[in-house]
């Protein structure tokens, strides 16, 4: 399955919330600036999501994401870390409060994304050229009865 990301609207992260008109045709697009760890007796990861523009981080420009189940275990496989850039689907998002102990006043929006079953995801690991820039795209369908996985992956 390929992902078209042009159809899909571009939504400023301080902009997220359960009252989101359309969710399933917009994107967030962001630098991983945190990352907890893929955890395999939670079968969990989680990692902070924040706007590419430093300047808008402070007002309410990162989000939490929380992945659960196969997506997160599929997920810790794809080898992103800090500083990559990732485009995410907001279609299949559970909308959550940001229950997170420790957070800076006004630097995160209120809700946290939380996905289990389907995600769709580009990951782009920076290079010090833009055109060497590696992009990858992940279809990632769950199922929870069965724990397993389908995990499309184009560049």
């Amino acid at each position: 399955m390929e992902l078209s990301w042009n159809s899909h609207l571009r939504t400023a992260i301080s902009s997220l919330g359960p009252g989101l008109p359309s969710p399933d045709s917009q994107v967030i697009q962001g630098e991983v600036t945190v990352i907890w760890p893929y955890n395999s007796i939670k079968d969990s990861l989680a990692f902070l999501l924040s706007e590419p523009d430093i300047r808008l981080r402070r007002t309410k420009g990162q989000v939490r994401i929380q992945l659960n189940g196969s997506s997160a275990k599929s997920v810790a496989s794809c080898g992103f870390g800090s500083g990559d850039e990732l485009v995410i689907s907001l279609e299949g998002v559970e909308w959550a409060k940001d229950e997170s102990a420790v957070k800076l006043p006004g630097s995160r929006v209120e809700w946290q994304l939380n996905y289990s079953e389907r995600l769709l995801l580009q990951v782009c690991v920076p290079r010090p050229t833009p055109r060497a820039s590696l992009c990858k795209e992940y279809v990632l369908n769950c199922r929870r009865r069965s724990g397993t996985a389908n995990r499309t992956k184009s560049n």
